[in-house]
């Protein structure tokens, strides 16, 4: 999704008028609007992360990037079955005792 396209939505989501935000990012409603509609391309960075603090999301979000979840050992049982989990709980016991092995 292109970022005229979340702007609007994100806009929407949170029931803002374009005035709305305009005002807090102190420029003209018709430099917002442009904005929206991709006749400005050229947007700053301090912009940008003014944008998406007003939109509750963050840039990556508003420039259509997606992020991948983080998994780490903390949380890998939010991503992995219980089968999945326990494999993976072997694996790490059987690194750990290779390390024994090794020195």
């Amino acid at each position: 999704m292109s970022i005229t396209n979340q702007l609007r939505k994100k806009r929407k989501e949170k029931n803002l008028a374009v005035a709305d935000i305009a005002d807090q990012l102190g420029i003209a409603r018709s430099t917002y609007y442009r904005y929206e509609q991709g006749v400005i391309e050229n947007m700053s960075s301090s912009t940008l992360m003014a944008l998406s603090e007003i939109l509750d999301t963050t840039p990556q979000e508003l420039l259509g990037w997606k992020s991948e979840p983080v998994i780490s050992v903390e949380n890998s049982a939010e991503f992995l079955t219980s089968a999945e989990y326990e494999e993976l709980h072997q694996f790490l016991l059987y690194l750990l005792y290779r390390r024994t092995l090794v020195r």
